[in-house]
């Protein structure tokens, strides 16, 4: 808690300012501001009072980061690139200032690296991406083994830092294959930084131990391969004699088997986990295709399935091909997840989707529709899916109308003009179908603007 009422006025001065920023209307230049103004920190003087607004801003960016997914899928990636790096340099200057406050018996005894503490560690959360390479491999045994499980659960540390930090628990715990369960969970996104070799060596008897490592950063496909091999090494059990406990413990890891391996899953035990697999944002075209043949013969044929059941399997819809996306009528469509929408290949969404069906998208399935998947479709998709995206709102007609404008100039049918009058041999001249696909930048505009809405109500980093 600050003492004395210098640290009431830094802390008054610091809200005051983070009123200012709030008030702007990109996230993003919050963020930068903020970061620009990392003196505020700096002129802090002594360390309870740092203690208090470090600690506050940190519990600002952990509420934030709750709120991560709907960011990551609300912002563009120039928006969320300067929101991590306003950020990085926030926690900069707060270690900068820890380091700065240190106590002078500290100072003596440390080394030209600084050694963070278990206490600065705790406090800074996220921001202990702000320690160097160096640093973080001068963190002390005793030190690595009380909070460990906090590096573990930062989720901005570079390759570099991984590589040291896992390093350091290797020197604590020993080799891979050595360390427990327990101390397993509490490695978190360090341990990606494992091999496929050391991957093929830890202990993976614990599924509980396997859903808590799936959940943490990005594993490669050999990654995720060799986990699953390993779960079904050390558990003795073939593709066939997994339970639906062992498939959703397994969680992204299962995107590790082929599309072959999936289709040898035990389509019982894939119908009780289905709602688990439905959230994997990892697997594959092929994989999900796999995954769909379970799922017909858990719910019967796909013209049967009603909205819940679309909900039910979420992203396995992205396995569909386009002629099974045509198929679908308004109501199935209903139970649909964003998440599978944002999934399905661009082509098979552009060919799959009638307009029907795009018409009736609700404005979060409209919302999920990525860029690319924009690209594909033409015009008048283009058009019935804008309106989906608007709800109830009414379309701005300079919208309407630049979608038109292109539908006019890019007929999707023969041309009005018979070309008898264009020389014999000479091709006629059609307007490029670049456009066509994508109208004018207005979808992207509107999304654009959209999206800073969003990020100002409900991403906003403090």
């Amino acid at each position: 808690m600050p003492s004395g009422p210098g640290a009431f006025r830094s802390l008054s001065r610091l809200k005051l300012f983070l009123t200012e920023v709030t008030s702007m209307t990109n996230g993003a230049v919050t963020s930068v501001l903020l970061a620009k103004d990392g003196w505020l920190l700096l002129s802090l003087s002594n360390r309870d009072q740092l203690s208090a607004v470090a600690e506050g801003i940190m519990d600002m960016y952990a509420e934030y980061g709750e709120k991560l997914p709907l960011c990551e899928r609300d912002l563009s990636a120039q928006d969320l690139e300067e929101r991590k790096t306003g950020f990085v340099r926030v926690a900069v200057k707060v270690k900068e200032t820890m380091v700065a406050t240190a106590d002078t018996t500290r100072r003596r005894k440390r080394a030209t690296t600084y050694v963070p503490t278990c206490d600065e560690i705790d406090l800074l959360e996220d921001g202990n991406i702000a320690w160097t390479a160096e640093e973080l491999s001068a963190i002390e045994g005793e030190t690595f083994e009380s909070c460990g499980y906090v590096l573990g659960g930062v989720s901005g540390f570079s390759e570099d830092q991984l590589d040291v930090l896992l390093d350091k628990a290797k020197e604590v715990w020993g080799e891979p294959s050595q360390m427990t369960p327990d101390e397993l969970s509490q490695l978190g996104n360090i341990a990606t930084r494992f091999t496929v070799v050391e991957l093929g060596e830890l202990n993976l008897t614990d599924i509980d131990t396997v859903y808590s490592l799936s959940q943490y950063g990005n594993w490669s496909s050999e990654q995720m391969s060799a986990a699953v091999i390993q779960y079904l090494q050390v558990s003795e059990k073939s593709l066939d004699e997994l339970n639906s406990v062992d498939i959703a413990g397994l969680d992204k890891f299962i995107c590790g088997l082929t599309a072959d391996e999936i289709t040898q899953l035990n389509s019982s035990a894939y119908g009780v986990s289905a709602t688990s697999i439905g959230t994997l944002e990892v697997c594959n075209t092929d994989q999900l295709n796999a995954f769909k043949g379970h799922a017909v013969i858990t719910y019967g044929p796909i013209s049967s399935w009603q909205p819940e059941i679309f909900t039910e399997v979420g992203v396995v819809i992205a396995g569909f091909t386009a002629n099974e996306l045509s198929s679908l009528n308004t109501t199935s469509v209903a139970g649909i997840t964003p998440l599978a929408i944002s999934l399905i290949p661009p082509d098979t969404f552009g060919n799959g989707f009638t307009l029907d069906v795009l018409g009736a998208f609700d404005e979060a399935q409209a919302l999920a529709v990525t860029s690319e998947q924009l690209a594909a479709l033409s015009s008048s998709q283009s058009l019935v899916l804008i309106e989906a995206e608007y709800g109830e709102e009414q379309v701005p007609p300079e919208v309407i109308e630049d979608i038109q404008n292109i539908e006019s100039t890019t007929p999707e049918g023969e041309p009005e003009d018979e070309p008898g009058e264009e020389p014999e041999g000479e091709p006629e001249k059609k307007p490029e179908k670049k456009p066509e696909k994508k109208p004018n930048g207005a979808i992207k505009n509107y999304q654009r603007f959209q999206f800073i809405l969003i990020s100002m109500a409900v991403c906003h980093l403090l």
